[in-house]
């Protein structure tokens, strides 16, 4: 009896230790290299991520809890002495190899969407004098971008689909400067465009603004440091984040 009740502990912990040694690394399109996910807890440990092409060499650390489902690195904030150049990428869980590969970016994009100024007339939901529309259309959605001035003072995106309004953003026009730059995207890769804004706000600081159908991502440019919407941080959202530095950077 004592024999039976050892083997079904044995057969219990199993796969809970299995489960646990389980790590998940990805590596996304725009730099961001993530370490776990929503489903587990990496537990305390020191990583160490060493980046290097030929000569160059650079490291970065950062240390997880018994508290974090993932934590990420940004190589981003290394754009300038890697850009289109091949990395070699090591990763190390407390001094032990974990993780190694080559990364290149930008990787080109070939999202399919064509931006297409037209005339619209006026919508209801949209405000302000029409500066500029433009439209792209998906397999199955038709997305209509128009930006407006409104009331001599404000700066308005609006995104429609399928000619209703659903993400807008406002910001206060400063010294008459507009930026008319538009980026059109998937960053997920899901046939559903991204549209991205460019706002230089009173303290002269760079903003982008990033809508998707059911969020909005700002990331701000302040000299040499970038902030970003608390959203950014999520899971599903570091691919995005990656992206905002990327293009900002």
């Amino acid at each position: 009896m004592k024999l039976i009740i050892h083997y079904r502990l044995l057969l219990f912990f199993i796969p809970i230790c299995t489960f646990g040694q389980e790590l998940s690394i990805s590596l996304s399109n725009y730099g961001i290299l993530c370490i776990g996910n929503n489903e587990s807890i990496l537990g305390e440990h020191v990583w160490n991520l060493n980046i290097s092409y030929q000569d160059t060499s650079l490291d970065m650390r950062i240390n997880s809890s018994n508290y974090d489902n993932y934590i990420f690195f940004d190589l981003n904030s290394q754009k300038r002495n890697f850009n289109h150049k091949e990395m070699d990428i090591e990763l190390r869980k407390d001094n032990h190899s974990t993780y190694q590969t080559k990364f290149i970016y930008p990787k080109v994009e070939n999202h399919g969407f064509h931006l297409e100024p037209f005339s619209h007339k006026n919508h209801s939901g949209v405000r302000g004098e029409f500066i500029g529309t433009y439209r792209v259309e998906s397999k199955e959605d038709n997305y209509i971008i128009i930006r407006t001035k409104y009331v001599s003072q404000y700066d308005c995106w609006y995104l429609l689909k399928n000619n209703n309004v659903i993400n807008i953003h406002t910001e206060k026009i400063k010294n008459n400067q507009i930026n008319h730059k538009i980026i059109v995207s998937d960053i997920n890769e899901d046939g559903v465009p991204e549209f991205s804004f460019f706002h230089l706000d009173e303290k002269q600081n760079h903003k982008m603004i990033l809508f998707m159908e059911k969020e909005k991502f700002i990331a701000v440019k302040k000299e040499k440091t970038f902030s970003y919407s608390s959203n950014t941080k999520e899971y599903s959202n570091l691919t995005v984040r990656g992206f905002l530095h990327y293009t900002l950077n």
